[in-house]
């Protein structure tokens, strides 16, 4: 049965914390092992999905008046993950539909930590993974650091719920 939950900004409890953005994604059999189950390596491509998609959406927040939005890779700049954790807490299966949350923990000059839990659709009070990684924005040519857009951190920062 296909997740009856569209992809966007949320504002959900779970896990004990504040989740502001939702992607439902399927398993594909690609992703997963001989026992059915989701490898291990496929949690990180579903982290990197989510993210991406939450960078997209939050590009498209800070879009001009015009309608344009900022580019995260069309300006000179990249993200890299400088370090990532994943806690398997219960199995996903081939063909089951999943809620990818997302929440900024802290935003800095260049630096974001984002946390992830992985709920199955049908019963998203059932933690099955939690993560975390730290992306910083870089230039792409020097590979230095480079600081995010300034509205950025406020944006993300009133998405926490705290002041920049």
């Amino acid at each position: 049965m296909p997740c009856d939950r569209e992809e966007g900004f949320v504002d959900l409890e779970r896990d004990g914390h504040r989740w502001i953005y939702l992607v439902p994604m399927r398993v594909r059999f690609a992703e997963t092992d001989a026992n059915r189950h989701v490898s291990q390596a496929s949690y990180v491509l579903y982290f990197e999905d989510a993210r991406t998609r939450f960078l997209e959406a939050m590009a498209r927040r800070l879009g001009d008046e015009s309608g344009n939005t900022f580019s995260w890779w069309g300006q000179g700049s990249s993200t890299v993950i400088v370090n990532q954790f994943v806690e398997y807490v219960r199995p996903a299966f081939y063909g089951q539909w999943l809620l990818v949350l997302v929440r900024p923990e802290r935003v800095g000059r260049s630096s974001l930590d984002l946390a992830y839990l992985i709920v199955p659709c049908d019963r998203d009070q059932e933690v099955l993974t939690r993560g975390t990684t730290r992306v910083v924005r870089i230039d792409a040519a020097s590979g230095h650091s480079l600081p995010w857009p300034p509205a950025f951190a406020p944006a993300v920062a009133a998405l926490m719920g705290r002041e920049p």
